[in-house]
């Protein structure tokens, strides 16, 4: 579908359609490709005739003064050309430069001008097209910064900055509205229009604060950040990262996504760069969490848009979440982002603090047990051992453990033998066969479910995934092991040669049916066809032709027939072969899961926090809170769930069409504190300045509502709804 892709490439880019078929062409229509190839070379504009107006102009110009340069002055709000020798109005001769309004003059800005410069730069046309157009319909209109403004600004941004805003932007405006209600020369931002927010303002009792993309594309990164503040070891550590946010003395309209310290979202702080904030970019990051984590966790609004953190999500991200890739693919994409940068931030940190050029203020714990612990969201691990060996527990004591598997993502499948979170996490871990056994847990697992496509060899479909509300990693740790794996594991050797034996079939079947292009099948079929074809019309033209072509049929028939014959000989013994591979795995999975049911091996225990799913199309989280109450949120909206239908996935456990649960969060369930408590903790936990402008907005929110009750009271409406208040 052409057009589709068409119209995919221009909202990501913002190019025109005769770019956008440009680029598909040269990328034989392949979106992702075109992308990259638009922005490491841009093609060119289609060529416009000279209008009148600028053809008059250009030759008025060049008849009253042959001498002096022909370029034209930004346009002004008259439509008049200033005289050519006479200095721009805003001409700063003192820096050597213009300080001409950067937002464009009131109504769109003219579509026929012509660039008479000389500047065969269309890359540079192109970006300076874009900011003006992403200027003229997110702020108001006011002039540019000084020279040494910007050059603090945009001109010292690193070109992979400049294409991530520009692809940000340009996928966000096709997908919310950016105008609002101008009072006194500001705007007041408008929710994004993909929303499905009711009248509901004050967030329910109980309830978690919801937390919504700027745009569509971006949901699945507001989902695993959903996911990620429901786990209290994760919240507590975003919460409680130092150096705090210094632009958190004011938070309004920050819930529709406005920038800390602006009183709009639609400034041009929404692009702030890194370079312009003068931090690192994983400080940056950690203090844009520790904000929205904070409001998230004080503020009584029901909702939250994270455009203050999405506006550092990497162009790959954006990208994939516009062009519909798995959610599990963009959520891990996301994670590993968010992690690798906390994890240099707090690496940066410590270090800092241990060498004396640091000191943070004291807060309630020991920082190095809340924010900087490598634990809290990596898990290492190694292999585990096939026979006992008497100097493992000393290996493991002297610390020479060699532990190489590492990860903060452990990625399971969910298949025909391994239906639930617990067996699909052992055989992640295990490899069915490999070992490999935990040494340090992390506080915080997340795991990224994919679900096994349609065997044709099993009948009866995926089982729905069951997702346990607790776990338990005691039979999963080497140090209670020892080292070894299952019984079922060490003392089968079948195993690997049954697995060679199904690779080398399956190898075989594809020859078969054919690796690439047409089916076998289909083409012996055609060549059948034409033989009986031309061996009916050659007659008597060419007997000896006639001939061949006659003996040529029943022996391509002959050949269709072996195939055919070996094709199903072949399936019947990868059958065959696949049935005795999940009896064995089905012997190792109910024997795993015998010996984890033992009350031994009950003390490592980690609770289910969070379950995101696709439903229809859309990413719907299942979050719990911390007195145990289960909610759904899914645009915007939350409800009250029972834990039953949080861990069934709204229904919808898994299947192959791409929907289902496709993310898992759980927490380390050691000594849980009270709700109060958690509380208590948050608070405590949060910058001063942080804190105080939650509460003022919770006041605004307040004030809003006060003022709505007293105007349906005044003027009473059948609309009128006080109780969604």
């Amino acid at each position: 579908d052409h057009p589709a892709l068409i119209q995919q490439v221009t909202g990501l880019t913002g190019c025109n359609e005769f770019q956008a078929q440009f680029v598909l062409e040269r990328s034989n229509w392949n979106v992702e490709r075109a992308i990259n190839s638009f922005f490491d070379d841009p093609p060119p504009e289609p060529s416009l005739p000279p209008t009148t107006s600028a053809t008059t102009a250009t030759a008025t110009a060049t008849t009253t003064t042959p001498s002096t340069s022909t370029a034209v002055a930004p346009y002004s709000t008259s439509g008049q050309i200033p005289p050519i020798n006479a200095p721009p109005p805003s001409y700063n001769s003192s820096s050597g430069g213009y300080s001409a309004p950067i937002g464009p003059p009131p109504g769109p800005p003219p579509r026929d001008t012509i660039d008479l410069t000389g500047d065969d730069d269309a890359d540079e046309d192109l970006k300076k097209a874009m900011a003006a157009s992403l200027l003229d319909a997110q702020q108001p209109r006011n002039t540019a910064p000084t020279t040494d403004q910007m050059t603090n600004g945009d001109v010292t941004m690193s070109e992979d900055e400049q294409l991530r805003q520009a692809l940000e932007a340009s996928v966000q405006s096709h997908h919310e509205s950016m105008h609002g209600n101008e009072t006194g020369g500001a705007r007041t931002p408008l929710l994004p229009q993909h929303l499905e927010v009711g009248g509901r303002s004050r967030r329910q009792i109980g309830a978690p604060v919801a937390l919504a993309a700027p745009f569509a594309s971006l949901e699945v990164a507001a989902a695993v950040l959903q996911a990620l503040f429901a786990a209290l070891p994760s919240r507590l550590a975003f919460i409680a990262s130092r150096p705090a946010d210094t632009r958190t003395t004011e938070l309004t309209n920050y819930w529709k996504g406005a920038i800390p310290g602006t009183s709009t979202a639609l400034s041009s702080s929404m692009y702030q760069t890194q370079s312009q904030r003068d931090v690192p970019a994983p400080m940056d990051l950690s203090q844009r969490l520790q904000t929205l984590f904070s409001f998230m966790a004080l503020s009584q609004r029901s909702l939250c848009v994270i455009r203050d953190v999405s506006a550092l999500a990497p162009a790959e991200v954006v990208a994939r979440g516009a062009d519909n890739s798995p959610p599990v693919r963009i959520a891990t994409l996301w994670l590993d982002f968010l992690i690798d940068s906390f994890r240099k931030h707090a690496t940066s940190a410590t270090d800092a603090v241990a060498s004396g050029k640091v000191v943070f203020e004291q807060i309630i714990v020991d920082v190095e047990t809340v924010w900087t612990d490598p634990r809290l969201f990596h898990s290492s691990g190694t292999l585990a051992l096939s026979t006992p060996d008497p100097n493992a527990q000393r290996t493991r004591d002297s610390g020479s453990l060699n532990q190489d598997r590492s990860r903060h993502l452990i990625h399971v499948r969910h298949d025909t033998v391994n239906a639930d979170i617990y067996s699909c996490l052992r055989t992640a871990l295990a490899s069915d066969g490999e070992g490999v056994l935990l040494t340090e847990p992390a506080k915080v697992l997340n795991i990224g479910v994919e679900h096994a496509p349609g065997n044709l060899f099993e009948t009866g479909g995926l089982p729905p995934l069951r997702i346990e509300e607790r776990i338990h990693l005691d039979s999963l740790m080497w140090d209670r092991r020892q080292g070894l794996r299952l019984p079922s594991e060490q003392d089968d050797t079948d195993m690997p040669k049954l697995k060679h034996v199904l690779e080398e079939l399956q190898k075989r079947r594809r020859k078969l049916v054919g690796e690439a292009g047409r089916a076998s099948t289909e083409l012996l079929n055609e060549s059948i066809r034409y033989f009986r074809d031309n061996s009916r019309s050659a007659g008597s033209v060419d007997a000896v032709r006639a001939s061949m072509l006659k003996e040529a049929t029943p022996q391509m028939e002959k050949i269709l027939s072996a195939v055919q014959e070996e094709l199903a000989a072949t399936d019947a013994l990868i059958s065959r072969t696949q049935s005795r591979i999940n009896q064995k795995r089905r012997l190792m999975r109910e024997q795993a899961r015998q010996e984890a049911e033992r009350p031994e091996w009950k003390e490592l225990g980690y609770d289910l926090c969070a379950v995101l799913c696709q439903e229809l199309g859309r990413v719907t989280s299942y979050v719990k809170q911390a007195d145990g109450s289960w909610w759904k949120l899914s645009g915007g909206e939350v409800e009250p769930v029972t834990a039953e239908e949080a861990t069934k996935g709204g229904g919808r456990g898994g299947s192959t069409d791409g929907s289902g649960v496709f993310w898992v969060v759980y927490a380390q369930a050691d000594s849980r504190p009270p709700t109060q408590t958690v509380a208590a903790t948050e608070e405590q936990l949060m910058p001063d300045e942080t804190r105080q402008a939650i509460e003022d907005d919770n006041l605004t929110l307040e004030s809003e509502l006060l003022s709505l009750i007293q105007s349906d009271v005044a003027t009473p409406s059948a609309s009128s709804n006080i109780d969604n208040i």
